[in-house]
């Protein structure tokens, strides 16, 4: 199945709930490296499913856009 095609066509496109660390660096045009700064650093919100990093696509994408370290005010940021 192609990514992002739901499987109900009527239904059109879908947006992933969370990214993983691949698709959130190139969502941010940034290294995958610097992303993972970013997580240690704390400055990006994120969350772990085990050993996997997670990134909540609402809270990851305004963070894309308002990169001055704050996350939406709805959120105590960070890592849980």
């Amino acid at each position: 199945m192609e990514p992002n095609v739901h499987p109900n066509p009527s239904l059109g496109p879908y947006e992933p709930l969370v990214y993983s660390r691949f698709e959130a660096a190139k969502r941010a045009k940034v290294s995958l490296s610097h992303l993972d700064r970013q997580v240690k650093l704390g400055k990006v919100p994120y969350f772990r499913d085990g050993r996997k990093v997670l990134f909540p696509r609402a809270k990851f994408d305004y963070w894309c856009v308002h990169r001055d370290g704050k996350f939406p005010p709805d959120t105590a940021g960070g890592p849980r």
